[in-house]
């Protein structure tokens, strides 16, 4: 993503900014990073304590350790809430910048059953972001229903996707 960071940036901040905005409910946001390794930020912090977003590419694309983790510490998260604190909505947005390489915990099958599961019996949402053609294989092989692939160089543009 080196060639597109200041899009990934400025597209990232910029949705938060925009939800912010949205004053009928409450928002919260959980974010992972994943290249070589996956990295939990923070999960369900409310969106008005968000600092902006910087990030550094590196590393290979650890794809399917990435989805997985998420899936399964979010929903863990969301199950340990009493029912009435639980979100009305709950969106997972994955973004990245090539196929995946380097998963050694999840598999695309496995990942693949984790989202249908979430999406049929939870209505969780799940959006796809990608940089080029070759990264709609990945997202096909997953199951994703919302793919949103735009060229490095306009990335800031797919970001509308998640406002909708």
């Amino acid at each position: 993503m080196s060639s597109s960071v200041n899009d990934v940036i400025g597209g990232f901040n910029s949705v938060i900014e925009k939800q912010k905005e949205i004053k009928d409910g409450k928002c919260t946001v959980s974010l992972y990073r994943f290249s070589s390794n996956v990295t939990k930020e923070f999960v369900g912090k409310d969106i008005n304590e968000i600092p902006k977003f910087e990030y550094y590419p590196c590393g290979m694309t650890a794809l399917y350790d990435g989805t997985g983790t998420a899936i399964d510490e979010i929903g863990k998260w969301l199950s340990e809430m009493k029912e009435e604190d639980r979100p009305s909505k709950t969106m997972v947005v994955i973004m990245t910048d090539g196929e995946e390489n380097n998963s050694h915990e999840y598999s695309a099958s496995k990942v693949k059953e984790m989202i249908k599961h979430q999406e049929e019996k939870y209505s969780w949402e799940f959006v796809y972001m990608g940089f080029d053609l070759r990264d709609i294989n990945d997202a096909k092989t997953l199951g994703f229903k919302n793919i949103a692939v735009t060229d490095k160089f306009n990335m800031s543009n797919t970001y509308d996707i998640v406002n909708t």
